[in-house]
């Protein structure tokens, strides 16, 4: 394992993960609840503009199994108070895949 790169160094994961963990149920606490059986898709970027490997918006839009779009949370781009920031590149396909804790009371991204 080569400490000197922190993309593999597992603590550094593990702290990445609990961040990120705490940055989605800080930004879920100003939204409705997500629903249990609905569908929730990280969406990077807004549309507006065409993506880049620069840090960009995340969203996570929740649907309906029928496909109603239900709410739309957009996560932190700024520090502010406890809320870190959570962007992801417009390019990457290593970012942006999410799963449930363990006990299933939290979306982890």
């Amino acid at each position: 394992m080569d400490s000197r790169n922190p993309a593999l160094h597992p603590s550094l994961a593990k702290l990445a993960s609990r961040l990120c963990a705490v940055a989605l149920a800080a930004a879920t606490t100003f939204a409705a609840n997500l629903t249990p059986g609905n569908l929730v898709v990280v969406r990077v970027g807004a549309g507006a503009a065409p993506l880049t490997s620069a840090a960009t918006a995340v969203f996570l839009d929740e649907y309906t199994t029928a496909g109603v779009l239900v709410q739309t949370l957009a996560l932190p781009v700024a520090a502010a108070g406890a809320n870190q920031p959570l962007t992801n590149s417009g390019t990457a396909s290593s970012e942006g895949f999410l799963s449930l804790s363990v006990d299933g009371r939290y979306l982890l991204h």
